[in-house]
């Protein structure tokens, strides 16, 4: 084999991501609540307000987590999705994903409503 394609297979296989499978599945639970914003976000055409309910869609990358939210009165396949927060794995200490650190800066910018 030749050095070049066993350089590429050693890489390969020490890519990870800094989020593991296990704390993907815990999104879930973000996902399913509901969220008060805490301040405005979101551009001048499609605004979230402070103080409106919204739900989450967090998706997962190999370096990042993006948390996006829409108002819970719109549905879910017609609502204009608002980025509100976006870190990358360098955000983090040690590079690895920590879920107190993920939780303080989300609930800076929203809070989980209580039912």
């Amino acid at each position: 084999m030749k050095k070049w394609a066993v350089a590429a297979l050693v890489f390969i296989c020490s890519c990870s991501s800094f989020i593991k499978d296990e704390q993907i599945e815990g999104f879930k639970a973000y996902e399913s609540a509901q969220y008060t914003m805490k301040q405005d976000a979101g551009r001048e055409e499609a605004p979230l307000k402070k103080g409106e309910i919204v739900k989450l869609i967090i998706q997962t990358g190999g370096d990042f987590i993006k948390v996006y939210a829409y108002p819970v009165s719109v549905d879910y396949l017609k609502a204009e999705r608002v980025l509100i927060l976006f870190l990358f794995e360098d955000d983090f200490k040690d590079k690895a994903f920590d879920r107190q650190y993920f939780e303080e800066r989300l609930n800076q910018l929203a809070e989980e409503r209580k039912r």
